[in-house]
């Protein structure tokens, strides 16, 4: 199978699936849907809830195959750095998909708590993880600029934006308002999909024929 091509076409559903989730939290933001309770508004945020939880789920699944996509690129471009990364990063995708069905059956079929939402849970536990492996990820496509012509700049725009989003995390920076921290994580960790989905196109014109 071509996995490289695979992942490309996962990366382009990534994109749409991405900026509609962050269009749902924007909705769900400006709305202050959970200060009200009736009936109508209650039934909106209770939808909104269940699609972008499934929509979420459906993201990390669709993750776990862009990032095993670059784990062939490492080995077809013969770059145990960039498979290394690459398997790390969809390591920790499968375990997020994983940690997302957990919540999405302990919040609709058994008893929710915070201490297993998503976000929070992500936040506290795995994005120190994961963020260090997409750094490792992006440095590994900056030495790939040989063999897959934008690597570079890929991996220095993925860099930038990782960094990026540390420091608005971390020192609350009020960039836009509207936004809520999830909606940053997912605007800043999603951009960089857009220069890797173009690469593993590449990849895959070059090395699966």
């Amino acid at each position: 199978m071509k996995w490289m091509k695979i992942g490309a076409y996962c990366g382009v559903f990534l994109l749409i699936f991405g900026v509609l989730l962050i269009f749902l939290g924007l909705y769900y933001s400006l709305n202050d849907l959970q200060d009200n309770v009736d009936d109508e508004t209650f039934f909106s945020f209770r939808t909104i809830q269940v699609f972008s939880l499934t929509l979420t789920i459906f993201i990390w699944f669709l993750s776990i195959l862009f990032y095993y996509g670059f784990t062939k690129l490492g080995k077809f471009a013969k770059s145990k750095f960039l498979y290394n990364c690459a398997y790390l990063v969809y390591t920790i995708a499968l375990i997020v998909f994983v940690i997302w069905l957990f919540v999405f059956y302990n919040n609709y079929f058994g008893v929710w708590t915070e201490a297993f939402s998503g976000p929070g849970l992500f936040l506290i536990f795995i994005f120190p993880i994961f963020f260090i492996a997409k750094l490792s990820f992006s440095i590994s496509l900056i030495y790939m600029e040989k063999k897959i012509k934008g690597s570079r700049v890929t991996g220095i725009v993925g860099l930038v934006l990782m960094l990026s989003f540390v420091i608005i995390s971390f020192l609350n920076f009020d960039v836009l308002s509207f936004l809520s921290t999830d909606d940053y994580m997912h605007l800043l960790i999603g951009i960089p999909y857009i220069f890797e989905t173009i690469v593993l196109f590449k990849a895959s014109k070059k090395f699966e024929k």
